[in-house]
Parts: structure tokens; C-alpha cells; sequence
């Protein structure tokens, strides 16, 4: 879940790809948006991203943004929400 969503991995019974994927962790755990840059540059990395907030909301760089153009594609929408499958 793309940046938020701990309610969904709960609900999956799954833990998430990041274990600070959330939108207040991201702001205040240093690196935490390396490691989620980095699980989605990984080949062994998530093979879904939901895309329930923008990239940019949290990254202004457009280093996210560019991971999930090159790495992944859409297939899919939910209620408004982009679902993105690793290429």
C-alpha cells in the first residue's frame, strides 16, 4: 500500500513489503523511504503496489514516482485507487 493501508495488510494476513510504509513513519524514520525505494527497484520486491496516495505526496524528489513507471504497470482500478503489477 502506497502510503498507508495497515489495515489492509491485516485484513490479507500479510505483512507489508516495507515495514514502514506507512505515511507518519516515512516522515520520521530516517531511510524509511530508501527502504521503499529500494523493495521496489528489488526484483525480489513487492510484485503489487496499491496505490492509495500519489507517489509525490510523500516523495517530492519523483525518485518513487520513477521506481513505479519503470518497475511496474497498472492492471487494474478499485474504487478509484490504481492497482500496479511489477513488470
Amino acid at each position: 500500500m502506497l502510503w498507508a493501508g495497515a489495515d489492509i495488510n491485516y485484513l490479507a494476513d500479510r505483512p507489508p513489503a516495507v515495514p514502514y510504509l506507512w505515511y507518519r513513519n516515512i516522515q520520521a524514520i530516517p531511510g524509511a523511504l530508501d527502504r521503499v525505494r529500494d523493495s521496489m527497484a528489488s526484483p525480489d520486491g513487492p510484485r503489487y503496489i496499491v496505490g492509495l496516495h500519489k507517489p509525490h505526496k510523500l516523495d517530492k524528489s519523483g525518485k518513487t514516482y520513477q521506481l513505479l513507471r519503470n518497475n511496474f504497470h497498472r492492471v487494474g482500478k478499485v474504487d478509484g485507487i490504481v492497482i500496479y503489477e511489477r513488470n
